[in-house]
């Protein structure tokens, strides 16, 4: 084989490789404008239109993919401002979303996976998360109760609890809830271990049985707040309103109660006390019967 005849066979391969490598490109270009485009309509839709949890699944796994050089990290699925009331979100691995200012009332969530997801503003009232995964969380300023002034409704307490948030047995374990509105919430048996309740309402919440342990709730208004049971072991709760909580079995063993206000707060033969704390001279009522 000649030299011509070789300079024309590399010519034709080179020819045939640029033209693959030509068609790559624009297969890939022409793909990720179709991608960008798919995902400005489906941004422009979420806002405004409801979807089944099938098209969203499908949107939330197709835009979860891992980072490049980062292969075992994965990007967040940006789903702000999004108006996903009353959607069916029951036993979905949502990780690595962003739910910032988004609409999930009523939602049903339980079971979910939501760790480590930023759901900061969000209106989650009347969601139901029972046991759903919240650990690592961002909570801070999102609705889980709505406000009633008394002439809103006739019935506060009915209306109230037709959009509380149900986190039984939720794992909330370090989730960020400062300055959270949880009134009359249901939190009985869930797990808020190390969980920033800094400054939370509380108030008529049920958190029988919780795990508390280490959190801060600090400045927390607990008024009227079932903790029978609940493992308070190391919070801290300076300056917290603890005003006619029921704390029949609870364990305070360890917990800083510097200026917790007390008065009219029970408490039982079970209850432990952090040591030299007088429960009786800061206010607490001892019941002898048993927790209820």
């Amino acid at each position: 084989m000649n030299e011509t005849t070789v300079n024309v066979l590399l010519g034709g391969l080179l020819t045939i490789a640029g033209t693959v490598v030509g068609v790559i490109i624009s297969a890939r270009i022409e793909n990720v404008r179709t991608k960008r485009e798919r995902l400005h309509e489906f941004r422009l839709r979420i806002l405004g239109d409801r979807f089944q949890t099938s098209e969203i699944m499908s949107f939330i796994k197709s835009e979860k993919r891992k980072k490049w050089l980062l292969f075992w990290q994965y990007n967040k699925v940006d789903l702000s401002h999004a108006k996903l009331e009353e959607v069916d979100f029951r036993n979905q691995d949502l990780r690595n979303v962003i739910f910032f200012r988004a609409n999930l009332s009523n939602a049903e969530l339980e079971n979910a996976n939501l760790q480590g997801d930023d759901l900061g503003k969000a209106d989650l009232c009347g969601a139901s998360l029972i046991k759903a995964n919240l650990t690592n969380t961002e909570l801070s300023g999102a609705i889980l109760s709505r406000r009633y002034s008394d002439n809103n409704s006739s019935d506060i307490s009915q209306s109230l609890q037709a959009n509380h948030t149900n986190l039984f047995k939720a794992n909330l374990s370090k989730a960020n809830l400062q300055d959270a509105y949880l009134q009359g919430i249901v939190l009985s048996e869930a797990n808020l271990t190390g969980a920033n309740l800094n400054g939370a309402s509380l108030a008529e919440a049920n958190l029988r049985d919780s795990l508390l342990i280490e959190a801060d709730l600090s400045y927390a208004i607990l008024r009227a707040t079932s903790l029978i049971g609940a493992n308070l072991s190391g919070a801290t709760l300076k300056e917290a309103i603890l005003e006619d909580a029921n704390l029949h079995g609870s364990d305070l063993s360890q917990a800083n109660l510097d200026n917790t206000w007390l008065q009219g707060a029970r408490y039982s033969s079970e209850t432990k006390w952090p040591d030299n704390f007088d429960a009786a001279s800061a206010g607490a009522k001892l019941e002898n019967h048993n927790r209820r």
